[in-house]
């Protein structure tokens, strides 16, 4: 629990990703590791559960560990505690589309929303960040009663009032649950993923017009690059599906317009649904509810999918099995158990595979329709 992974300039600037999350990586990494250690540490403070009516929770990052986050917040709601969310822009659909379940919800890159928030007073602010010091920094500088985070560096335990180990090896609703116990007592750690997730009833009605029949959702996208099926791959998959009768939506964001057109040009049939960069991630939600399963890589649909109680068949290439694969019996998991996996850690993909990623390539596509035929025919 405590092998803390050592992460430096190397996987900074080596690791797949743009230039700009680079350069914040960096910032942190340097200015960060500064200025915590010059703050005076927190003092521990005893957490009284009955007393907590205001919680704050800190989630920077992407989709997945946004979702991983749903079923304490749907918790916390039921137990009368007003929950905020500080979040970015990139994962903040996640909680906009279950705004039901929040008080308010502020956007980091917002300096209106930062300054909004320094006014506010919490009684307890959980930072979920695993690795980085910005969070927990600012944190630090807002006013609350407890502040509670994970301890995977040295340093960072000083920004916290509590801090709780850090399983590298765990599924990651397992460390959030630690977290959370500090607020909800033991059934922090015992909560589901499935069912975490609603779907608005507009949402569920738009996708269902674009519909004709009975669908299955697939992802053929991934944040990182080298967890990316390739097109051949992908045309395989929808070619198999809409053979049995049934139609494909295609799911993702712009990044990967240019191979959905391909996709879409080598099987040119109706029964292809094109969405990607098309839908926003509460459609692509009701499309994935209303299909009769999902297909895709490991990627925040991938688990958007889980939550929506969906069955699924995940795709895994240099991804960390171990922390993010489904649990249940009825998923499906592919991967090859390259000896190089996982190349990831705390977000930094460093593919030692010197970009052939392999990995995603000799994924068996035959083992995949087999398992499609099952569920279709399921």
């Amino acid at each position: 629990m405590n092998d803390k992974p050592r992460i430096g300039f190397y996987h900074i600037w080596f690791s797949l990703g743009s230039f700009k999350l680079k350069c914040i990586k960096t910032i942190d990494y340097v200015f960060g590791s500064m200025l915590v250690f010059l703050l005076p540490p927190q003092q521990a403070v005893p957490i009284d559960r009955k007393a907590i009516k205001r919680v704050l929770i800190i989630r920077p990052g992407g989709l997945g560990d946004a979702i991983f986050l749903m079923p304490y917040i749907r918790i916390l709601h039921e137990k009368n505690v007003r929950v905020d969310v500080l979040c970015e822009q990139r994962n903040a659909g996640v909680f906009t589309g279950q705004a039901g379940l929040l008080n308010k919800i502020y956007l980091s890159n917002e300096l209106t929303d930062i300054w909004t928030i320094l006014g506010q007073k919490y009684n307890v602010i959980i930072d979920t960040e695993q690795w980085h010091y910005l969070s927990g920094i600012l944190g630090y500088f807002i006013k609350a009663d407890q502040r509670v985070g994970f301890k995977s560096r040295d340093l960072r335990e000083k920004l916290y009032t509590d801090s709780v180990p850090y399983d590298v090896n765990a599924y990651e609703l397992i460390n959030f649950g630690r977290l959370f116990s500090k607020v909800m007592g033991d059934i922090g750690m015992f909560v589901e993923l499935e069912g975490s997730l609603n779907v608005s009833k507009e949402a569920a009605d738009w996708a269902a017009e674009q519909l004709s029949g009975q669908s299955v959702a697939f992802f053929i996208g991934a944040s990182v690059q080298a967890r990316r099926l390739t097109i051949e791959q992908s045309v395989a998959i929808v070619a198999a599906i809409i053979i049995r009768g049934f139609q494909v939506v295609l799911l993702r964001g712009v990044d990967v317009c240019a191979d959905a057109a391909r996709i879409e040009k080598q099987l040119s049939n109706a029964c292809l649904i094109n969405m990607v960069g098309k839908a926003s991630l509460m459609q692509s939600a009701a499309f994935i509810r209303i299909s009769k399963f999902f297909i895709g890589s490991d990627s925040g649909l991938m688990h958007l999918a889980c939550a929506l109680n969906k069955d699924v068949l995940a795709i895994f290439g240099p991804g960390q099995m171990n922390k993010w694969a489904p649990t249940k019996e009825r998923h499906r998991i592919f991967t090859i158990h390259a000896p190089c996996a996982p190349c990831t850690a705390f977000g930094y993909t460093v593919p030692t595979c010197k970009g052939s990623f392999f990995g995603m390539k000799d994924i068996s596509v035959n083992d995949i329709i087999a398992a499609i035929e099952d569920k279709l025919n399921g």
